[in-house]
């Protein structure tokens, strides 16, 4: 026992006394040390640039919100003008301007806040802005010259007023408050483009310094490099694998959320659209039905029938995609959710006219013309409403059967 403890004891001072594992240990040491040094100097780099460009975006984002204050309480200005012009009763006139003067001066407070959150930091968002307190005071002085006219005099003389000397000033302002909106939007989109190219520099930098240290290790421990390696492969493996699975799942979503036959949306992706407006946004919905589809199928037969419908969607893509989000409820039945940039006279107009546009006379089987009458409902929803999916669909499908009671081939709007 003494003479193995000897020996053991012999072999560990020689393995101390060898001057190779010596040097490959200082050499660990050192590679240790200089990459510690390396990641604190470069997240200490890191922190005073993520520091400097977030105090920058911080400045941008608080303008963008000003503006957006500032678009709010002018808007009310401007409506309770508006409806200033409109009333009759002295006293709620009255109490109107009060509440215009009042806004006034909010709206005064919300200019200085607003040329603070820039000063220093945005030449060019304070020449514009500058440029929309000229427009803004122009349209409160206004407002001051016409004050007392508008206590006395009817509505219809007021509105007359309104159009004329006041709603020009008010949608020039409000563009100029668009134009600074954009500017702030924009400078701070770079800022958080600045941010992250500056963390993009500091990981590669840090990637840099992976490769070096693996290239190293590498030299004295090419067992372990091989062993990262197939720990790479397997993850980059299973990566692809996520990627295919996820994939696939998105060709099995997208194919249950549309209509085989027509390529359109269907009714489980109606209900997921409207379930994501119905409690955030007022929008303009129609459905339309072809009257009396049945007598085609049974007449033609079924194949006739569905390129007749198959026709008549491509139709209706073509021409109105740009307006509408398109769904195919059922077969014969089409429903359109009108963007937000068309308006509620124009979405009326476009249901007309996607209406008898349905009902056009449509050739299928290569030479059989078919043509039949289309009925319609028509919603403005509001979020005031307070309707879910169920209900809204339901009250389309009422104003729809009302029209078909009526003889169909027209259009009710739901009031």
């Amino acid at each position: 026992m003494a003479r193995k403890n000897t020996r053991r004891n012999t072999i560990d001072v020689k393995r101390r006394r060898d001057p190779g594992i010596r040097k490959i240990g200082r050499m660990y040491i050192i590679m240790g040390i200089i990459y510690v040094v390396f990641i604190a100097f470069n997240m200490i780099v890191e922190n005073l640039v993520y520091v400097n460009t977030r105090d920058q975006y911080d400045v941008s984002l608080e303008s963008v919100n000003r503006v957006a204050v500032l678009r709010k309480e002018f808007s009310k200005i401007n409506q309770n003008v508006l409806v200033l012009a409109s009333v009759e009763v002295e006293s709620e006139k009255q109490a109107l301007l009060n509440q215009i003067e009042n806004s006034m001066i909010t709206l005064g407070e919300e200019e200085q806040i607003f040329l603070e959150s820039v000063k220093d930091r945005s030449e060019n968002a304070t020449r514009r802005f500058k440029h929309v307190m000229y427009a803004l005071d122009v349209y409160e002085n206004k407002i001051d010259d016409i004050k007392d006219r508008l206590l006395t005099m009817d509505s219809k003389e007021a509105v007359d007023i309104y159009v004329q000397e006041l709603n020009p000033l008010w949608m020039i302002a409000n563009e100029m408050l668009g134009a600074v909106t954009e500017i702030t939007s924009r400078e701070a989109a770079m800022s958080r483009v600045k941010i992250a190219m500056n963390h993009g520099a500091a990981q590669i930098s840090l990637v840099i310094m992976v490769i070096i240290l693996i290239i190293m290790l590498v030299v004295f421990g090419n067992r372990q490099v091989k062993t990262l390696i197939e720990v790479q492969n397997q993850t980059r493996e299973l990566n692809e694998a996520s990627a295919r699975l996820t994939k696939s799942r998105k060709k099995l979503l997208d194919s249950a959320m549309t209509n085989i036959l027509t390529g359109m949306k269907n009714r489980y992706a109606l209900d997921e659209s409207l379930s994501q407006l119905i409690n955030n946004a007022q929008f303009n919905i129609a459905v339309f039905d072809v009257d009396n589809f049945r007598n085609i199928n049974d007449m033609y037969g079924y194949e006739v029938g569905d390129e007749y419908l198959s026709t008549i969607a491509e139709r209706l893509k073509e021409e109105y995609s740009e307006y509408a989000e398109m769904f195919n409820i059922t077969g014969n039945e089409f429903c359109m959710i009108f963007y937000e940039h068309v308006s509620d006279v124009q979405a009326q107009q476009l249901a007309e006219q996607i209406r008898l546009g349905i009902g056009q006379p449509t050739m299928v089987a290569g030479s059989l013309v078919l043509q039949a009458p289309v009925s319609a409902s028509l919603y403005h929803y509001l979020p005031s409403d307070n309707l879910d999916v169920n209900t809204l669909l339901m009250r389309m499908d009422s104003a729809l059967h009302a029209a078909k009671r009526d003889g169909g081939n027209r259009m009710y709007q739901i009031q």
